[in-house]
C-alpha cells in the first residue's frame, strides 16, 4: 500500500513539475557578450541580453537576444559576463529562430551559469 502511494506521488510530481517548463522552449547555450539595460523608472528597468553561440567564436554570424525586467536575472547575466562564464538561457519563444543575425529568444524564464564549458 505504501509503495502504491509513493509511486502515485512520484508520478504526480513528474506531471506537475513539467507545467512550469512548458512555456520555456528556446534554450540557448553560450556566453553573454553584451547587456543593454534600459531604466524605465527609478525602481524598474528592462534589459536585453545578447548571447554568443557558439561561445568560442570570435566573429559569430549570429547572436541570440533575450529580454527581462527581473533584477535577479539581470544580476546573474552581468555576473556571467564579467566572470566569462558559460550560460544557458531558457526563453519563452515557441522555438529558437534559425535565421538572421539577431535572433529573438523571448523573455527569460530561467538562467543558468557554468564554469569551463568551452
Amino acid at each position: 500500500m505504501k509503495k502504491k502511494i509513493l509511486i502515485s506521488l512520484v508520478v504526480l510530481g513528474l506531471i506537475f513539475s513539467g507545467a512550469n517548463m512548458a512555456s520555456a522552449v528556446c534554450q540557448v547555450l553560450g556566453k553573454v557578450v553584451y547587456i543593454h539595460v534600459i531604466p524605465l523608472s527609478l525602481t524598474t528597468q528592462n534589459a536585453y541580453i545578447f548571447v554568443n553561440v557558439p561561445a568560442g567564436t570570435v566573429m559569430p554570424a549570429y547572436f541570440y537576444f533575450f529580454q527581462t525586467g527581473n533584477p535577479s536575472v539581470i544580476s546573474a547575466a552581468l555576473a556571467s559576463e564579467s566572470g566569462n562564464l558559460g550560460v544557458r538561457i531558457d526563453g519563452d519563444e515557441a522555438a529558437c529562430p534559425a535565421a538572421g543575425a539577431y535572433r529573438d529568444g523571448g523573455i527569460i524564464q530561467r538562467i543558468f551559469t557554468f564554469t569551463n564549458i568551452y
